[in-house]
């Protein structure tokens, strides 16, 4: 079967090109330009000054702290129960779109944020590396609901013409 065919039938997520608004697969995209999708329920820390670096047996050895490492599992585990893609680390550029509700009325350190978000998604092997990540489109909701964060990975699709 055609791979348009298999996205057709849910057995790939299906993407669709914004050149050509048909299915990337159809203009010959590679099958692994997929769009991940996941929520998390916690509050996200800033990513800055949440790696530290002590002096062992002649080098520096770089780790996260304690707090951010905690974040990083539990959010890890939710992360890998709602994602089930058959292409997983995403290569080549990719947009991230996350739509945060803090659950309070203060005021945050997107970019610190956005770093944790780009680590989390290395740590649970959905990318590469960070620098993957282009461009972010960030919503942000005041609301006193229960802190949570939608997130999107989406693979830039540039075609040859």
């Amino acid at each position: 079967a055609l791979e348009s065919d298999k996205a057709e039938a849910g057995l790939y997520p299906r993407l669709y090109c914004t050149i050509s608004g048909k299915c990337a697969l159809e203009c010959g995209v590679r099958a692994d330009a997929v769009m991940i999708s996941f929520t998390l329920s916690a509050q996200l820390p800033s990513g800055k000054g949440q790696i530290r670096k002590t002096w062992v047996n002649g080098q520096f050895v770089h780790y996260p702290q304690q707090r951010f490492t905690a974040w990083r599992r539990q959010a890890a585990k939710e992360v890998l129960t709602q994602v089930k893609v058959k292409y997983k680390p995403l290569r080549g550029a990719l947009k991230m779109y996350v739509d945060y509700v803090p659950g309070d009325a203060r005021v945050r350190d997107v970019d610190g944020m956005l770093g944790a978000l780009g680590h989390l998604c290395e740590y649970c092997g959905l990318i590469d590396n960070d620098w993957q990540i282009k461009n972010f489109d960030w919503e942000s909701h005041v609301s006193r609901t229960v802190p949570h964060t939608a997130i999107i990975l989406e693979g830039i699709v540039r075609l040859e013409s």
